[in-house]
């Protein structure tokens, strides 16, 4: 499944296109919460998504790098001084992003909502909140 090309570097070669499905389509606006508990999967999403410019994007900016992950496969190693072991990624999961609108090592939100010690034990939304405002005041 991955083809090792001329500068070294390796693709995922499967190439399975399907017609998007129309039956449950949506053509609404999307809004996109996220945070700094957001990485890997999420953040290649919401960085796809931003580079088509698909939504509108709330809250902080998540812990995942805009230009790919580590992830896959793993080696864990024993460090000969310390005993201590450490995982080493064997693959770097690079996004395509054709459009290139954003040049920054993090995908940054829209509109910066950050929720307060005080909101998150009260249980308030503030990133919900602010969104469901855009909304009512469009």
């Amino acid at each position: 499944m991955f083809k090792k090309q001329k500068n070294g570097n390796y693709f995922f070669t499967k190439k399975k296109y399907k017609k998007p499905a129309s039956k449950h389509h949506f053509d609404g606006k999307l809004y996109v919460i996220m945070d700094g508990g957001s990485y890997s999967a999420t953040t290649f999403t919401i960085s796809l998504w931003r580079d088509m410019n698909l939504a509108t994007f709330v809250g902080s900016q998540p812990g995942g790098a805009n230009w790919g992950s580590f992830a896959g496969t793993w080696k864990v190693v024993k460090l000969p001084n310390t005993k201590s072991y450490i995982r080493v990624p064997l693959f770097k999961i690079v996004h395509n992003q054709p459009n290139k609108t954003t040049q920054t090592f993090f995908v940054q939100p829209d509109f910066e909502v950050d929720q307060s010690f005080s909101d998150f034990v009260n249980r308030k939304d503030t990133q919900l909140e602010f969104i469901l405002d855009l909304i009512k005041n469009k």
